[in-house]
């Protein structure tokens, strides 16, 4: 049924973004979300293995899923399966959180990357509130992984700073596309790293 596909799948979704647990942001993440919490700040609500709706979700083919008991590992490539911007407007050197005047506009500089996602199946909800640290911190049904909303000062929420510029070429670009994502464009070796800072609307 319809109806079920897309609760499952969205079911699917909340686990991998609510239950992993944050990164550095280096190419190469492996990041374990641990399946307990802290007595004192976690709900009595009964548990559910989630296994079989992972399973039934459409997930990107490229993403590598293996179960265990007790947890699911993704291998993401970080490539989603949606359409990209050709081009992206991006930071100018030294500069952390780009406007129209600090940036300069680059071919979309998205390659694949190495992740791995440990996520518990049967996630425990916790009234604690958890600060999320920069880079990624769960992986989408795409492919692509997700960033907490700041650009790399920690406080600019990147989808209130978009902004679109064009080159001397006659070439408009972005900062961010209209799927919430963008490519990082190559700073601390992670180039070309594609990732949300929003619920891309095309997933």
């Amino acid at each position: 049924m319809k109806i079920k596909t897309s609760l499952s799948i969205a079911a699917a979704l909340s686990i991998v973004l609510l239950s992993a647990c944050s990164s550095s942001s280096e190419s190469s993440d492996t990041i374990a979300a641990s399946s307990t919490t802290d007595t004192a700040a976690t709900s009595s609500s009964s548990s559910t293995d989630t296994t079989d709706v992972v399973k039934a979700a459409s997930w990107n083919p490229t993403i590598k899923i293996s179960y265990t008991d007790g947890s699911i590992n993704f291998q993401p490539d970080g490539i989603p399966n949606h359409e990209r911007d050709a081009y992206y407007a991006v930071p100018n050197a030294g500069v952390v959180v780009p406007d129209a005047n600090t940036a300069n506009i680059i071919k979309d500089p998205t390659s694949a990357q190495t992740y791995s996602f440990d996520i518990p199946s049967v996630p425990t909800f916790s009234s604690a509130t958890t600060k999320t640290s920069l880079g990624s911190i769960g992986v989408m049904i795409s492919g692509a992984v997700l960033y907490n909303p700041y650009e790399g000062d920690g406080t600019t929420v990147a989808m209130a700073n978009n902004f679109t510029i064009t080159n001397a070429a006659g070439i408009t670009a972005s900062f961010v596309d209209k799927c919430a994502g963008h490519p990082t464009p190559g700073m601390n070796g992670t180039g070309g790293a594609y990732h949300y800072h929003g619920l891309p609307n095309c997933v």
